[in-house]
């Protein structure tokens, strides 16, 4: 199954403290958790907190070209620009960003990417 990341198009509302803000799918770079607070970053080193578990927005984001790249890991896949392994460890580059990526998703990305 091939990543579609052409359905990218229109705005996910995400609750930014006690304000909802409309954000386009193509701003979002990645998203990390600690528990059930997911920082989401954006383009121009931007970003808001949600509390949502990651669980919860990769079912939602997946369909748009989001993939799971580790327990605490969600990417735009639009925006990996490198897949790397160095000492048995695995890691993609969005932007100037490395991301440690599990061993597990980097063979199901993969699988999915090429």
């Amino acid at each position: 199954m091939a990543i579609d990341f052409g359905n990218q198009f229109g705005q996910k509302i995400f609750t930014h403290g006690h304000v909802k803000v409309a954000i386009d799918m193509t701003d979002i770079l990645y998203l990390q958790c600690d528990g059930d607070l997911t920082t989401i970053y954006l383009h121009g080193s931007k970003s808001i907190n949600e509390l949502k578990s990651l669980k919860k927005f990769e079912s939602e984001l997946t369909s748009f070209g989001f993939f799971r790249i580790h327990d605490d890991t969600l990417v735009n896949g639009k925006y990996i620009t490198k897949i790397t392994t160095s000492n048995k460890e695995n890691f993609i580059k969005i932007g100037d960003i490395m991301l440690k990526m599990s061993r597990r998703r980097a063979k199901k990305l993969k699988n999915n990417l090429f």
